[in-house]
This record gives C-alpha cells, sequence and structure tokens, in this order.
C-alpha cells in the first residue's frame, strides 16, 4: 500500500509540474504576441482611408521628380512620416539635377528633420551645381538647414569662382551678409558686381544691396547716378 501511495504521490507532483511548463510556455507566447501588436500599431497609418486612397490615385500617375517629391510633401504633411520618407527616395532616383538634390534636401529636413540624408543629398548637390546662383542657393540651405556655417562658406567661394554676370556677384554679396555677416568680403563682390553693370537696372539693383548691408551712402549715390545717367542717355 506504501509503494502505491508513493506511486499516486510522484505522478500528482509530476503533473503538477508538467502544468506549471504549460502555464510559462503560454506566458512567453502571450507576451510575445503583446509585443508584436504593438510594432504592428507602430507601423500603421494615420491616414484616414480616404486620404490613402487618394495618394495612391496620385501616386499611379506620378512620373517625374516633382511629381513624387509634391506627393512625398503632402504624404508627410497629413502626417504619414513612414509612407512620405518611400516617396521621397523614389523622388531621389528621379532628381536630374544639383537643384532637384538640393530641393529635396530642404524638403527632406523640413518634413522628416533627417539631417544627416539631407546633407548628403546637399553633397550631392555642390558636386553637380554648374553656376554661381545654383551654389548659392545650396549655401543659403546648408546654413539655414544644418547649421554648417563652414561648409556654407566654402560653398560660397566656389559659387564667387563660378561667378560670371553682374547680379552673380550682387546676389552672392547679398547671401554672404545675410548668412555670414562678412561685410569685408561681401563689399568685394558687390565691386565685381559694379565692374559688370551696364544698364540702369543692374545699377539701381546694385545701389539698392549697397544701401540695405553696407549703409555706404557715397557709394549708393554714385551708383544711381550711373543708374540715372544710363538712363538719361536712353
Amino acid at each position: 500500500k506504501k509503494t502505491v501511495n508513493k506511486k499516486i504521490a510522484n505522478k500528482t507532483v509530476k503533473k503538477k509540474v508538467a502544468k506549471k511548463k504549460t502555464a510559462k510556455k503560454k506566458i512567453v507566447k502571450k507576451t510575445v504576441g503583446i509585443k508584436s501588436s504593438v510594432k504592428g500599431k507602430d507601423s500603421i497609418s494615420p491616414l484616414t482611408k480616404e486620404q490613402i486612397k487618394e495618394f495612391k490615385s496620385v501616386k499611379k500617375y506620378a512620373e517625374d521628380f516633382y511629381d513624387f517629391r509634391n506627393l512625398a510633401n503632402d504624404i508627410a504633411e497629413a502626417g504619414d512620416k513612414n509612407w512620405a520618407k518611400k516617396v521621397y527616395q523614389i523622388a531621389e532616383k528621379k532628381a536630374q539635377d544639383n537643384s532637384d538634390l538640393c530641393l529635396l534636401g530642404d524638403n527632406i529636413q523640413e518634413n522628416l528633420y533627417d539631417k544627416k540624408w539631407a546633407a548628403k543629398l546637399y553633397k550631392e548637390s555642390e558636386e553637380k551645381a554648374e553656376n554661381s546662383l545654383d551654389l548659392c542657393s545650396l549655401g543659403h540651405s546648408i546654413h539655414d538647414n544644418l547649421g554648417e556655417k563652414e561648409w556654407a562658406k566654402n560653398v560660397y567661394k566656389k559659387a564667387e569662382e563660378k561667378g560670371e554676370k553682374c547680379s552673380d556677384f550682387r546676389y552672392l554679396a547679398d547671401c554672404i551678409v545675410e548668412k555670414l555677416g562678412d561685410k569685408t568680403w561681401a563689399k568685394k563682390n558687390y565691386l565685381k558686381s559694379e565692374e559688370k553693370a551696364g544698364n540702369t537696372h543692374q545699377y539701381q539693383f546694385l545701389a539698392n544691396s549697397v544701401r540695405d548691408n553696407l549703409g555706404d551712402k557715397k557709394w549708393v549715390k554714385s551708383l544711381e547716378k550711373k543708374a540715372k545717367s544710363l538712363e538719361d542717355d536712353a
């Protein structure tokens, strides 16, 4: 009888242990399921069904860089950053020149706050830039969106090297004052702009810039006199 009772007791203990193990397994599985569902929620779009339908319809007919960039901007503004990122990636592949890349970098920093990606695009834009105006615009973006003052300065130096027209040097000088606060360097470019000036409008625009950014009344008066002289001759 004692032997039989021991066997029965042992079986009871084993059953209890087995039940505990099974219960533990169930708890583990349940916990994993909860984590997965939480991850799933993170990937769910915050957009309404109507918005998703509309954006998918627009995407279906999108063809070039601007189509996809504009769509990504709209999606980001609507609140779905993850979907916007995917559409921006398509736009990046369709970018054709430095202006596209610079503009895309601006949008990505503004809507996704991704400085690393924006910096990558700005670097590519710098390599493709062909004229002074494009480099000035790029320097502006680098300064404002990344806070990279030294990088912006180097880009402005390249813009100066590529400058050809009166407006190139005037615009560059305006940027140098506004972004870097370097009036000495700006003055050198205003002088180059004056050398290239050849009509009333160019002299007048230059006079306005010199007045606003340098406050040099004597120089402004001289430029306005040249503008007036050409106007009278015409």
